[in-house]
């Protein structure tokens, strides 16, 4: 039996995004970069993760930009064709653990909210 695991601790490099799959899966996605000192040069690596099910992806849309974050996950080959038609590939983290270290950044935004269905009908003017 092989198992593989990365953790990673770094800040975010911008806000959490959420998108759906065409099966209303939700997935959130985020970069996170990790600063080391290497032979006295700094070396920043960014990682691609993404986040899934109902409780990652709650807690992952409070990620905002410059929060510093732990992710445990594996490493998975992410393959797409680009607008050109030009086949593409890269390495993604599946998240399966994240933890919030430290406090939010203090200039960042609020995290992006996603409304009810009662706070949408209540916008409603009739």
């Amino acid at each position: 039996m092989s198992h593989q695991n990365i953790t990673i601790v770094g800040n975010a490099g911008r806000n959490a995004e959420m998108r759906y799959l065409p099966d209303g899966t939700p997935v959130v996605n985020v970069s996170i970069a990790v600063n080391e000192h290497i032979n006295d040069e700094d070396v920043t690596t960014w990682f691609s993760v993404a986040f899934w099910g109902e409780r990652l992806t709650n807690a992952a849309m409070h990620i905002v930009k410059g929060q510093l974050v732990l992710v445990e996950g594996r490493i998975i080959v992410d393959t797409w064709t680009d607008n050109g038609g030009n086949f593409r590939a890269g390495l993604k983290i599946n998240a399966r653990l994240m933890r919030f270290i430290g406090s939010r950044p203090q200039n960042a935004a609020a995290p992006a909210k996603e409304e009810t269905p009662e706070e949408i009908a209540a916008d409603i003017p009739f």
